[in-house]
């Protein structure tokens, strides 16, 4: 599980547990592609159950430093980014190349669908709480998610958008509840 800032006290404790700890990276990966190289690192923190410091935090065994590093080879721009993640998983049970592809394949989920609903439909602002609505709402974003990537357009994800947020008649007719 990624470890984002709305866990303010666990992102801290991860950031603090590897400035402590001053490991060397266990995993590293090179990608090139789309004229940028993607270089990643991970760096795995064993977590012992019984430390007073993982208290707060039960089932926690590994936590995870990724330090992504890219080259845009037009720009000649290299950006940094570090994120953490934690898991339940022993090291034996889940070694520093699995848990690099596994963190990947969930930000891979998280720039697709997540980001859409999060950027675009504003859902972490949502603060609809009663009852079914959270869940049919979560359903409705699902649906228009779905019409608007099948739509027959040549347009762009992003400029369908644009026209669904500003002509929401284009939605209804995508989905067959056009007004005749």
């Amino acid at each position: 599980m990624a470890l984002k800032g709305n866990q303010p006290h666990l992102y801290h404790a991860a950031e603090d547990a590897f400035a402590a700890a001053g490991l060397s990276p266990d995993h590293t990966s090179v990608s090139h592609g789309h004229g940028r190289t993607d270089r990643r690192t991970l760096t795995a923190l064993v977590i012992d159950p019984d430390d007073p410091a993982a208290a707060g935090f039960p089932g926690i065994r590994q936590l995870f430093h990724v330090h992504r590093e890219r080259v845009d080879h037009r720009t000649g721009f290299i950006t940094h980014e570090t994120a953490y993640a934690i898991t339940n998983a022993t090291a034996t049970q889940l070694a520093p190349a699995a848990a690099a592809q596994a963190i990947r394949n969930h930000w891979q989920v998280e720039n697709g669908l997540h980001r859409q609903k999060d950027v675009r439909m504003k859902e972490d602002n949502d603060q609809t709480r009663t009852r079914h609505a959270p869940h049919n709402l979560a359903a409705l974003r699902n649906l228009a998610i779905t019409v608007l990537h099948q739509a027959t357009a040549k347009a762009t994800p992003a400029k369908r958008w644009a026209v669904a947020r500003l002509q929401s008649w284009r939605i209804h007719k995508a989905m067959g509840l056009a007004m005749k």
